[in-house]
């Protein structure tokens, strides 16, 4: 479904074509699916012009997310970080669109919004790591061809599990002829190894920010000049002493384990007798639930939210009170936009997550370059591989302060483990925002995103300003 549309942009009226349907791919063993997309393409330079393709992840998360929430010409109006009602539903103008410098695909992945597997095809032939990455490649070059778009620089972006996709898939494109020319890594998660029982990184990890959270409530850091500088200080106490600390394990003296156990104490907000019990290990849902001390619980994918827990005297948290914020007025508005602006009416329900998705995934994949069959990804090695191959090739990582579902830190630590040359390494940059998992949601950082990922496109394109 082809559909025409005008938005005021800054003041100025900017054109644009909708395009929403699904596109047929084919992976090497046969499996068939329809992935569907909705495209924004801006009259301009043709064949010049660059195309960014966005995705969400889960896994099992379609893409309307990133569409109405981040850089797509028309926006959901949020109160973030408050919660926002389903009804009324706002949608406006987004004068954050990145359409002015690129055209926009936005893609769902099999399984989700309405992205389906073709008859004759296993409803879980998508579910894994390698035939995920195969269909978006699939994805990638047949809309390219049907588009007459081969000549024009591609980017693609991916937010939380879309950005271990986005990190796989530029050497998988590179090998489809498809090579991007920069990737956009949005509150990442790279290494799912950092966080299986008994390994010790993920506390690492999460550390700092814990620490921008416990700022954010007025639980600690008070004294530090502003939130940077307490977070560089958290980052540092958690690669020095407190990873020290926690590689010793049962070793650690008591004397150590005592300057540590304080350490924690003025980073997290919480008390060294809270702490006791954790044996220096405090997992993601002992802290929100812990960090206020009233009974309320932070959330875990934007920090600064906080709801009252289902069950006070649970282990854990019942629900993410992050998800308040987005979690009924997103879905209801993406319908009403599909049918009422792009004209577009599905065969079924657009499924805007698919949960427990995750736990029927096909975890496993195999090293870039051996081959060798790994139980989970470490797309940081992947990335790597991609950027040795195309030393042009440019990575962007977008980072929110208040996200304990993807925590900076582990993106930092993933990023500064592939072993690249100072030559390439000098094509990789971090940005940070203080904001939560989807920063977007977030005005003011929003804002900022949009024009680091704009100059990021332009400098792409040659362009100085």
């Amino acid at each position: 479904m082809v559909t025409q549309h005008t938005i005021q942009l800054h003041g100025k009226p900017l054109s644009y074509r909708a395009v929403a349907g699904r596109l047929p791919v084919r992976l090497a063993d046969g499996a068939a699916a329809d992935m569907f997309h909705v495209d924004y393409i801006a009259p301009g330079r043709g064949g010049e012009r660059p195309v960014l393709f966005l995705f969400n992840g889960g896994p099992g998360s379609a893409s309307l997310w990133l569409d109405l929430g981040s850089f797509g010409p028309r926006r959901v109006e949020t109160r973030s970080p408050q919660p926002t009602p389903a009804w009324p539903i706002r949608i406006v103008d987004n004068q954050e669109t990145l359409l002015d410098s690129a055209d926009l695909v936005f893609v769902d992945a099999v399984g989700t919004g309405f992205s389906r597997v073709a008859e004759g095809t296993a409803p879980n032939a998508f579910f894994g790591v390698d035939p995920d990455l195969e269909s978006f490649a699939a994805f990638v070059s047949e809309w390219l061809t049907r588009s007459g778009r081969w000549s024009s620089p591609r980017y693609i972006l991916g937010e939380s599990y879309g950005a271990t996709r986005a990190a796989g898939l530029a050497q998988v494109l590179q090998h489809h002829g498809a090579a991007p020319s920069g990737v956009v890594l949005l509150s990442s998660i790279l290494n799912f190894s950092d966080y299986h029982p008994g390994i010790d990184q993920g506390f690492v990890n999460a550390l700092p920010s814990m620490a921008a959270t416990a700022w954010y409530h007025h639980r600690a850091g008070q004294d530090a000049a502003d939130l940077a500088s307490f977070v560089a200080a958290a980052r540092d106490f958690a690669a020095g002493p407190y990873a020290d600390a926690l590689r010793l394990g049962d070793r650690l003296p008591a004397e150590q384990e005592a300057v540590v156990r304080a350490g924690l104490a003025r980073f997290t907000g919480l008390s060294e007798a809270q702490l006791q019990r954790t044996g220096l290990r405090l997992d993601v849902g002992q802290f929100v639930r812990l960090l206020t001390g009233d009974g309320r619980m932070v959330g875990i994918y934007d920090t600064r939210v906080t709801a009252r827990n289902t069950d006070d005297a649970a282990s854990a948290p019942s629900f993410d009170a992050a998800d308040t914020v987005v979690a009924t007025v997103f879905p209801a508005a993406n319908s009403q936009y599909l049918a009422n602006e792009l004209n577009y009416h599905g065969d079924g329900p657009y499924l805007a997550t698919v949960p427990g998705l995750d736990n029927r995934w096909n975890w496993s994949t195999r090293a870039p370059g051996s081959g060798e069959p790994r139980s989970s990804p470490a797309m940081q090695d992947n990335l790597s591989a991609a950027m040795h191959e195309d030393p042009t090739m440019r990575v962007l990582s977008l980072n929110g302060y208040y996200d304990l579902g993807t925590p900076f830190f582990g993106t930092e630590n993933d990023l500064a483990h592939m072993l690249l040359p100072p030559e390439i390494r000098a094509n990789l940059a971090f940005r940070y925002y203080p904001a939560g998992h989807m920063l977007y949601l977030d005005q003011g950082s929003r804002v900022a995103a949009a024009a680091e990922v704009r100059s990021f496109l332009r400098a792409g394109a040659g362009e100085t300003k």
